[in-house]
């Protein structure tokens, strides 16, 4: 057990080490960190599963910490690399000249794709996705309010026939308690730093 909270110590002083980076502003560097997070989980849970054998798969509370973990880095990572991507089109839509329109007014500039426009992640260079100023249960508080409006607008958009409430809110009310939970392990981590 002592190997399991060691395996785990180390990677939550990774994932620390990689959200300064992405605080800093320092993406490929930040990149790289969250993806040796992301193997380093990979690798103690592909090895907890070995030890249990081909039918005894061993889920510990560790194994539960660990896979929720490593969740969040490859969401930090999808998040990264659509940062790293809306930096190379923003530099690439830079490089290419105006064009003029026969009448000699130019034409409209170039817009970013409705992709970047409708993604949930702040696309500009010099952003910081997570504030430094809030904690991981204030950042969850707002993931909540985020899910109960959409929640709300879904079912707005029911058939009254259909409506279905209770199994929406109970997936709800499931994310929400998620949320909470690993936010309370995230502050957890970083008091122990």
């Amino acid at each position: 057990m002592a190997a399991a909270n060691t395996t785990f110590t180390t990677v939550m002083r990774t994932v620390a080490d990689a959200l300064k980076l992405d605080g800093d502003g320092k993406v490929q560097e930040s990149y790289m960190k969250y993806l040796e997070c992301v193997l380093r989980i990979s690798t103690k849970l592909l090895q907890d599963a070995r030890l249990g054998g081909n039918l005894n798969i061993i889920i510990g509370k560790d194994t539960v910490k660990m896979v929720r973990l490593g969740q969040q880095c490859m969401e930090r990572v999808s998040a990264v690399v659509t940062q790293i991507d809306a930096q190379s089109s923003s530099l690439d839509s830079l490089q290419i000249k105006p064009s003029y329109k026969p009448s000699g007014t130019k034409s409209e500039p170039c817009t970013p794709s409705d992709q970047f426009q409708s993604s949930k992640f702040n696309t500009f260079p010099d952003s910081v996705l997570i504030p430094k100023e809030q904690s991981p249960i204030e950042l969850a508080y707002k993931q909540n309010q985020q899910l109960m409006m959409a929640y709300k607008a879904r079912l707005a958009r029911l058939d009254p026939k259909r409506r279905t409430a209770t199994d929406y809110s109970l997936t709800v009310q499931r994310k929400m308690a998620e949320n909470l939970a690993v936010a309370k392990v995230q502050e957890e981590a970083v008091s122990l730093f």
